[in-house]
């Protein structure tokens, strides 16, 4: 959410990420404009949310909150992502 300094935050460690994997595909939502998508599709309760899908497009992970860099570099790696 724009106004949500935890997803400020994810969003700058996303880009981050971006800068050194640009074959990722990171999306964000805005649960404030797409309420449906949000809470139907995705089943967001709270935010910052981060879910990780396989390549099946399959959910793999999921966390709730904010995430500090090195701590985000460990779960790719351990999901297999990197």
């Amino acid at each position: 959410m724009a106004h949500c300094y935890s997803c400020l935050a994810m969003s700058q460690v996303f880009a981050e990420v971006l800068e050194v994997h640009p074959e990722y595909q990171i999306y964000s939502i805005d649960s404030q404009k797409d309420r449906l998508i949000a809470r139907d599709t995705y089943k967001l309760k709270e935010m910052p949310t981060q879910i990780f899908f396989n390549e099946q497009g399959e959910e793999v992970f999921r966390h709730t909150g904010a995430y500090k860099k090195p701590v985000l570099d460990i779960i790719l790696k351990k999901w297999g992502f990197v």
